[in-house]
């Protein structure tokens, strides 16, 4: 207010969602929104996500993921993952252009993602995966083709 001399801050405290990593070297903290708020270390195991983003740099005050989708569709997923029972260890976006992700389980399986949509019935899929046919014994899961799950 410049004629009443005043100046008005308004302080919004950030919760840490996760870590983004740029070539698992430099670490920030980003929120829910995905916006990056703060420099990190590089965090290990599996309180808190770490995604790692090979080609991906990022500056403070910006979204990690400029596609608002993209960053929908893995919060969804990853949401969905913790409530199938799965405990995701770490996220990896290797190439933004081939528009693929995976997720490295506690249990050592991958699980193969796109970014462009999020599976249709994913918790149920995993879930039986976990309870009925062993998750750790398979190597990867994947995802990546619209109503479609291919295993190895």
């Amino acid at each position: 207010n410049l004629l009443g001399r005043t100046v008005r801050i308004e302080v919004k405290e950030r919760e840490a969602e996760g870590v983004w990593c740029v070539k698992e070297t430099d670490c920030y903290v980003l929120d829910k929104e995905g916006v990056i708020f703060a420099s990190a270390p590089n965090v290990s195991g599996y309180l808190l996500l770490k995604i790692v983003a090979l080609e991906m740099p990022v500056r403070l005050g910006e979204k990690a993921l400029r596609n608002e989708m993209w960053l929908g569709n893995m919060r969804e997923t990853i949401e969905e993952i913790a409530e199938a029972g799965i405990i995701a260890g770490v996220a990896r976006i290797e190439n933004p252009e081939d528009k693929e992700w995976k997720i490295e389980t506690a249990e050592g399986t991958e699980i193969l993602l796109s970014l462009d949509f999020k599976p249709k019935n994913l918790k149920e899929i995993l879930k039986d995966f976990a309870e009925n046919r062993g998750l750790a014994k398979m190597r990867v899961i994947d995802f990546r083709v619209p109503e479609k799950v291919y295993i190895r």
